[in-house]
């Protein structure tokens, strides 16, 4: 089976630290996102939201997803994987926080994994495109009132 690949990214006019603690804190994710719920079920290094950390996330109307942060750099990157939740395997993702030449900044929220059933690979990537491209603009929205 191939890798499919989702890419998504917008644009902040706030700068990487001031939306660093709205992706490093997974409890705010539901505040800013279209997640229902989100909840940290434990800290990691460094505590509460570094590596190591897990993460629930539910989204509507019925989708629970546990996700485990891999890749903790403040103010820039933070990369996690899906432990259950998606019939997806070998699920990685990474948001990146890049200063802007022009002053803000661009965020770039990227995943790639294997469909777990043949032939579905496609429908994922459409639905998670869509899905990521909703929460990078929420994320650049919400950084820009803090």
């Amino acid at each position: 089976m191939s890798r499919k690949v989702v890419d998504q990214s917008a644009h902040s006019s706030a700068s990487p630290e001031t939306i660093w603690p709205l992706v490093a804190d997974t409890t705010t994710w539901s505040d800013w996102g279209a997640w229902s719920s989100a909840e940290l079920l434990r800290e990691g290094e460094p505590p509460p939201g570094g590596v190591h950390s897990v993460k629930r996330l539910k989204a509507r109307p019925a989708t629970t997803t546990v996700e485990e942060v891999t890749v903790f750099e403040p103010p820039h990157r933070l990369g996690y994987e899906l432990r259950s939740g998606l019939p997806l395997r070998a699920y990685q993702a990474e948001v990146t926080l890049t200063p802007a030449g022009g002053g803000g900044t661009d965020i770039r929220w990227r995943s790639e994994f294997e469909p777990k059933i043949p032939g579905t690979g496609g429908l994922y990537r459409a639905i998670l495109s869509r899905f990521m491209a909703d929460a990078v603009n929420r994320l650049a929205a919400a950084a820009e009132k803090s």
